[in-house]
């Protein structure tokens, strides 16, 4: 498992030639690439974009390459003189038409598109091989970035995993407790109820019928269900960041079932603590998912 941000660079000097290749990635959901640098490595791409895409499968990954040629070996120059004869056959008219004395010099020309051209008429002499190779272990020095990066976010993730079953296990005290506090309150409004309206109370039909509702809400509210799939949610998930399962979509999706299990929770809660607690949770898993959205 391993980040999809991180940062690597290399180069090469020869006698011929020098090539530098920096590589940048970041989280994202699909896989984006965009190279960039000299021209010769446009006509590369597709080699390029195959070799990253089958290293790093996801994230925004931009290269940069330049290539410094220190001979003049592969090139010729090409002029176009005859454009050239036009363009000084036009200065001259326009100087003549302005009275302005022509002062026309190779300088002049210089400046001017489509005159001079560059063309290679050899083999890139090895560059090709050799920025793959640069390319490679520009990519594998990335790697041992993002799984440094990725040890932490797996430290952060079972730590709130840490919190979230703390929290679980107090709801699951706390719940009992709710039911009894909710019969004395229930029973302590029928009596103030009753006591208006009538002069003897029957506190054994009053015990009854808080026993009925409080029966009634307990069958609405009871949530054992829900902390029993919560927990088994939370083991499986550690398993899964423990094991070498690469799967950032299965812990997303697991996530997303402990968000619906503590949801389900905190609709079902009537005691404020089980309630705050629930935040927390819902907190700590909002967490997690975006941790999720930087690793692969």
């Amino acid at each position: 498992m391993r980040s999809m941000t991180g940062f690597a660079t290399e180069s090469i000097s020869t006698e011929r030639y020098d090539i530098f290749v920096e590589i940048k990635s970041l989280n994202s959901k699909y896989f984006e690439f965009k190279l960039k640098g000299s021209d010769i490595v446009e006509q590369w791409e597709p080699e390029i974009r195959k070799l990253v895409f089958e290293k790093l499968k996801k994230g925004k990954v931009d290269i940069y390459i330049k290539i410094v040629e220190k001979t003049a070996e592969n090139y010729n120059v090409i002029i176009n003189t005859d454009l050239a004869k036009k363009f000084e056959k036009s200065l001259k008219e326009l100087s003549n038409e302005l009275s302005i004395l022509p002062e026309v010099s190779l300088r002049d020309f210089i400046g001017l598109g489509h005159i001079f051209y560059l063309e290679r008429i050899s083999e890139t002499d090895g560059m090709f091989e050799e920025c793959m190779k640069l390319i490679s272990k520009a990519i594998e020095n990335l790697t041992k970035m993002m799984q440094v990066e990725a040890e932490k976010i797996i430290s952060d993730i079972l730590n709130s995993l840490n919190i979230i079953s703390e929290l679980t296990n107090q709801i699951g005290q706390i719940y009992p407790s709710s039911i009894e506090k909710y019969k004395e309150s229930l029973k302590e409004k029928i009596k103030e109820m009753l006591s208006e309206n009538f002069k003897e109370i029957d506190i054994n039909a009053i015990d009854n019928r808080v026993l009925f509702d409080a029966e009634l809400l307990a069958s609405k509210i009871a949530i054992n269900e829900e902390i029993v799939r919560l927990k088994s949610h939370i083991e499986q998930f550690k398993n899964i960041m423990l094991s070498k399962e690469e799967d950032s979509r299965k812990l997303d999706f697991i996530a997303q079932e402990m968000f619906r299990e503590i949801n389900t929770i905190s609709a079902k809660s009537v005691d404020l603590k089980v309630i705050e607690n629930t935040i927390s949770v819902k907190a700590e898993i909002e967490k997690i998912r975006e941790h999720l959205r930087n690793i692969v």
